[in-house]
């Protein structure tokens, strides 16, 4: 028993010292290849910016890693440049067989290698060059694919990726930040397909839409998002009053004033609040009963909303004593602001 115990205490100690030796010789090989690469990218760089500024004599490629150098510089200065020589970096990766390249890499078992070319293609290529296979990759099961191809797509300005993009930010596949960084991107183009999408059948599209209508903040679709304040939704109504008043569309007072009876508390606290960022004073009265009478979350928000229309009148209120614990602590709060 104890010569048995020897032998497996000696055969985990060669297990671990074989493990901490390929380790040490996978660092080494791993650091030998940034070197080179970076070595490359150093002795490259100048006949690449010659390349995109119209040099028709390409840098020579000697190896595999010059190959990669010269991607890398690409997707660098693609990403950086604008106009003409922007369509010269996708003209280049592709007369080099880069853009086929990426393209097959997002056929990659691997999900960081499928992620990664997702990355680069938005950088890389042109829009005819790359959009439906990004498309496609919207739906990939790897979120790092999703959202590498939701910037790109964004990037290379593709209209057509709004309802993907508003879908896969609905189910949770893609997150807020990647999802609606793409489509600022896209800008006011995706408005259309947005707008189309506030009478989608599922909830969570709609609210969505709605949302990303007052991250984009078009003026143009106040209208829209009004009608969308009669959803049955409190989900989707909270959403769109949010989105009015992050537009701050003055025009949209009347219809933020009715909101103010919402039903439902916290579509009554978006409402007090859009109110104070499109600047609507005269809703004060009303936003003052609802201050001392309704339940917390609305008569919090609606308290602030007067306070920052009217502070004036939120002081007067709260020294005559009478005013309730909401416009009191705004009153206080004004006061520590200056």
């Amino acid at each position: 028993m104890v010569r048995l115990l020897t032998y497996s205490a000696v055969s985990l100690t060669c297990v671990n010292a074989a493990i901490g030796l390929w380790l040490i010789a996978y660092r080494l090989t791993n650091n030998r290849r940034l070197h080179a690469l970076s070595v490359a990218r150093e002795r490259l760089k100048p006949a690449v910016l010659a390349w995109i500024d119209g040099d028709d004599e390409p840098p020579s490629q000697t190896n595999p890693t010059d190959y990669l150098a010269i991607a890398d510089l690409l997707a660098s200065y693609g990403h950086a440049v604008r106009g003409g020589a922007r369509k010269r970096v996708a003209d280049l990766a592709r007369e080099t067989g880069m853009i086929e390249r990426m393209i097959g890499e997002l056929r990659a078992r691997r999900g960081w290698r499928r992620a990664l070319a997702a990355y680069r293609l938005g950088d890389l290529a042109s829009k005819q060059d790359a959009a439906q296979a990004l498309l496609a990759c919207l739906g990939d099961r790897d979120r790092r694919v999703t959202a590498a191809s939701a910037r790109s797509l964004g990037l290379l300005g593709v209209v057509e990726a709004v309802e993907p993009l508003v879908r896969r930010l609905a189910s949770g596949h893609l997150t807020r930040p990647v999802g609606a960084h793409a489509l600022r991107l896209l800008g006011t183009d995706a408005s259309d397909s947005l707008v189309g999408m506030l009478k989608a059948d599922e909830e969570e599209v709609r609210a969505m839409a709605a949302e990303l209508l007052g991250l984009i903040g078009n003026v143009g679709r106040t209208d829209q998002l009004i009608e969308v304040l009669a959803d049955p939704s409190p989900e989707v109504r909270v959403r769109a009053t949010r989105a009015l008043g992050r537009i701050g569309d003055s025009s949209a007072s009347a219809a933020l004033q009715v909101t103010l009876e919402d039903p439902v508390a916290f579509v009554r606290a978006a409402a007090a609040t859009a109110l104070a960022k499109v600047g609507n004073s005269d809703s004060f009265d009303q936003l003052v009963l609802i201050a001392q009478n309704d339940v917390f979350v609305s008569a919090h928000a609606a308290a602030y909303a007067a306070a920052f229309l009217r502070p004036e009148d939120v002081e007067q209120l709260a020294n005559r004593g009478h005013a309730g614990i909401h416009l009191e602590e705004a009153a206080d709060l004004l006061q520590v602001v200056g």
